[in-house]
C-alpha cells in the first residue's frame, strides 16, 4: 500500500474499509498472496475498491482529504454492469497511480467481486480477512477469463507479471477443478475459498494511529465521518467488521463461463455418474429434491464432495426445524417459552410427532406427546393452560387439574432398582378449542426416559429434548424399515403397533450393530442426533446421561437401573454400574446442600460413556 498511501493515511484508510464494509480486489490482493511477485510501481498501478451502495460519496470525500484531488466518473466496466451502478477513478497530482471505486447495487460487495472478468480479480483484502476465491489458480500464477474475451491490455499485464493466462480451460490437459467454467459455485459457507484472518489495526504501527476527536457529524448511511479525514481516527472508534461471517452467510452464486470445453473437467464424476448435482439449483428446488431422499441416502449424498456436503447440511438446518414442528400448537414466542420449560423440567417430546420430525413429514394432525417426571407435571400443565389449552376431565371426581395431578401422584412410588417390565404412565389431556389441537402429558414416577425405553416398538424410540433430537435405532427405523417388538413373550401376544412399510420383528436383528451392541446410551455413535438451533439454553438436565442394556436372553427387554438421589433435581436411567458409581461419587464430593448436583453427575457419566 506504500505507493498509494502515506504512512499517516494508512490507519484512516483501513478504518474506512471496515466502517463501510468495503473490500480491495484485483491485482493488489493478487500480488499480496502471490509470493513470487514483486510489488512496486512498475507492476501494480491501480487499487480497485468495491463499496456497498450509498457509500461512494463518502469514499470520494475521504480520498480527496488524503490527496486524491483528481476524480472523474468513468464508465462502469462491462463485466460489472449488472452488479454496480457507478465507478470513480481518483488520482493524485502528477502521479500515475490511481484508486478506482465501484459501487455495488446491493449492501454487499460480493456482486462486484464475483462478476470480475478474470479470476485474478477475485482475490480480496478486507479489514479482517484476506480471500482467494480461486486459491489453486492463484498458487499456480494462472489467470482464467470469465465469459467474455480477455482485453488485450490484460494479456500484456499478465505477460509482465510472468503469469499464465487463458480465456478458458479448453486446452488444459488436466481437470478444471475449481476453475471449471460451467460449474456454479456459491458463497454460502465459502466452499473452496482460501481465507486468511488478520487484523489491519494491529499491523499499523501505534505511533501512526493518530487519535483525535471527529470533526464532522456521522453519516446516516455509512456510519463514518464525512468531510476531511487527514490522518485521524475518531476517538474510541474501531469498527469490528467480520468479513468472513458477512461473506459466508451471503446467498450468491457465480460461475466464470456458460459451459466447459475441457474434455475431463470432473473425472471423479465418471465413478458417480448417477448422482444428481444440485449446486446450480435454487434452495426451493434443492428442498424438493433432497426431501425425497431417505435419511441414509441423504447422508451418502453429503459425502460425495464438499459442495454436496454444504448443500446437505444447509438443507438439514431448514428441514429439521423445531419451530416448524411446533407451530401448529404454539406461537413463535410460546415455542421459545416451551423450550425453556423443557430445559427447566426435563420434558421430552416423543410419539408420532417426533417420528414425523425425523421423517421430515408435513404436519399430519398428530397430537403433541410429552413425557415428564410427575414431580414437574403440575408446572407443565399450568403452562399449557396459560397458552390457551383446557384440561380434559376424565374423572368427574378430579375436575380440577391440580386435584387430578395431586391424586394421581399417590398411585405409585418410584423406587431405586432394576426395571425390566413395563411401568405405569399417567396421562393428562389438554385441548385447544380454536386450534383443534391435542396435547398429551404423560408422567412417570421415576425418569421420563423409562417410558421411552418401554415402548413396544423400537421404531417409536425417538425423542426431542430442549437442545437436540435423538433417534435410538435409526438404521432399523429409517434404512432397513424393521422394528423390534419389545416385551415380546412369544405365542400370539404380538400387540405392537404396525406402521406402513415396517416389518415387525420378534427376534432381535443381530445383523444391525445398534441392536447387537449390548450397552447403549442416549446420543452415542449408533444414535442419530440432530442439534436444534435457536436460543442456547442452560439446563441441568441432559438426555446424554441416560443409558440402558439389551437383554434378549428370554424375551426382548431393556435393562437399566433407576438413579434416584436427593442431591439431584432429576432422575436418570443407568445401564452401566461404573458410570453410575462414578457419577454418584462426584455428586457427593461437590454437593453443598444448596443447589442440585446434576451437573457434576452428568459430566462424569458422559465422560465414562465416551471412554467406553
Amino acid at each position: 500500500m506504500h505507493p498509494f498511501l502515506s504512512n499517516e493515511a494508512r490507519a484512516t484508510f483501513f478504518y474506512m474499509l471496515s466502517s463501510t464494509k468495503s473490500a480491495i480486489y484485483g491485482h493488489v490482493p493478487f500480488a499480496l498472496v502471490s509470493t513470487g511477485m514483486e510489488i512496486n510501481e512498475e507492476l501494480v498501478h491501480d487499487i480497485n475498491i468495491a463499496v456497498p451502495r450509498n457509500t461512494l460519496l463518502v469514499w470520494t470525500s475521504y480520498l480527496r482529504s488524503i490527496g486524491y484531488y483528481s476524480q472523474e466518473m468513468v464508465p462502469t466496466p462491462y463485466c460489472h454492469s449488472r452488479a454496480g451502478d457507478a465507478t470513480v477513478r481518483c488520482r493524485r497530482r502528477n502521479r500515475r497511480l490511481s484508486i478506482t471505486i465501484t459501487q455495488s447495487f446491493t449492501d454487499s460487495v460480493l456482486p462486484i467481486i464475483l462478476s470480475s472478468d478474470v479470476t485474478t480479480y477475485m482475490n480480496v483484502i478486507t479489514s479482517s480477512h484476506i480471500f482467494a476465491f480461486y486459491p489453486q489458480l492463484t498458487a499456480n500464477s494462472t489467470a482464467i477469463g470469465s465469459f467474455e474475451d480477455m482485453a488485450p491490455y490484460r494479456g500484456f499485464t499478465y505477460y509482465r507479471l510472468s503469469m499464465i493466462h487463458a480465456p478458458s480451460t479448453e486446452h488444459w490437459d488436466k481437470p478444471c477443478g475449481e476453475a471449471c467454467p460451467g460449474m456454479w459455485r456459491r458463497t454460502r459457507g465459502l466452499p473452496g475459498v482460501g481465507v486468511l484472518k488478520w487484523d489491519c489495526f494491529n499491523v499499523i504501527p501505534p505511533r501512526r494511529r493518530a487519535i483525535a476527536p471527529a470533526r464532522r457529524k456521522q453519516s446516516a448511511t455509512s456510519g463514518v465521518e464525512d468531510g476531511a479525514w487527514g490522518d485521524r481516527v475518531p476517538v474510541g472508534r474501531r469498527p469490528s467488521f467480520d468479513a468472513y461471517h458477512e461473506f459466508a452467510t451471503s446467498m450468491f452464486k457465480w460461475r466464470i463461463g456458460a459451459q466447459c470445453l475441457n474434455e475431463s473437467p470432473f473425472p471423479f464424476l465418471n465413478r458417480i455418474s448417477n448422482v444428481l448435482m444440485l449446486d446450480y439449483l435454487p434452495e426451493t428446488t434443492e428442498d424438493i429434491i433432497l426431501s425425497s431422499l431417505d435419511p441414509v441416502d441423504l447422508l451418502r449424498y453429503a459425502k460425495i464432495s464438499g459442495t454436496t456436503y454444504a448443500l446437505t447440511h444447509s438443507y438439514i438446518r431448514r428441514a429439521f426445524n423445531i419451530i416448524k414442528l411446533l407451530s401448529p400448537f404454539f406461537s413463535e414466542l410460546e415455542i421459545a417459552e416451551f423450550r425453556r420449560l423443557q430445559a427447566d423440567t426435563g420434558m421430552i417430546i416423543s410419539g408420532d410427532l417426533a417420528l414425523d420430525f425425523f421423517e421430515r413429514n408435513p404436519f399430519s394432525g398428530a397430537p403433541l406427546e410429552v413425557y415428564v417426571e410427575h414431580q414437574f407435571s403440575l408446572n407443565v400443565g399450568r403452562w399449557f393452560m396459560s397458552a390457551g389449552y383446557d384440561f380434559v376431565v376424565r374423572d368427574r371426581r378430579n375436575g380440577d387439574f391440580k386435584f387430578a395431578c395431586t391424586a394421581a401422584g399417590g398411585q405409585w412410588n418410584g423406587q431405586d432398582g432394576v426395571h425390566q417390565s413395563p411401568i405405569p404412565v399417567l396421562l393428562f389431556t389438554f385441548y385447544h378449542e380454536a386450534k383443534k389441537r391435542y396435547i398429551f402429558v404423560r408422567t412417570v414416577g421415576g425418569s421420563a426416559m423409562e417410558a421411552i425405553l418401554h415402548f413396544d416398538s423400537t421404531s417409536m424410540m425417538n425423542i426431542i429434548s430442549h437442545d437436540k433430537a435423538v433417534s435410538f435405532y435409526p438404521r432399523a427405523t429409517f434404512d432397513v424399515l424393521e422394528t423390534l417388538h419389545i416385551h415380546y413373550y412369544g405365542g400370539n401376544s404380538l400387540n405392537c403397533s404396525k406402521r406402513e412399510g415396517w416389518t415387525v420383528k420378534t427376534i432381535p436383528m443381530l445383523n444391525l450393530r445398534e441392536i447387537r451392541t449390548n450397552f447403549r446410551s442416549v446420543g452415542d455413535r449408533l444414535c442419530w442426533t440432530i442439534p436444534l438451533g435457536g436460543e442456547t439454553l442452560a439446563a441441568d438436565y441432559r438426555v446424554e446421561a441416560n443409558s440402558w442394556r439389551h437383554n434378549f436372553s428370554m424375551y426382548n427387554r431393556m435393562r437399566y437401573t433407576l438413579v434416584l438421589n436427593y442431591r439431584m433435581k432429576f432422575n436418570y436411567v443407568q445401564g452401566h454400574n461404573t458410570a453410575r458409581e462414578s457419577g454418584e461419587a462426584a455428586m457427593k464430593r461437590h454437593y453443598d446442600g444448596k443447589i442440585c448436583a446434576d451437573e457434576y453427575y452428568v459430566d462424569v457419566v458422559v465422560e465414562v460413556y465416551r471412554a467406553l
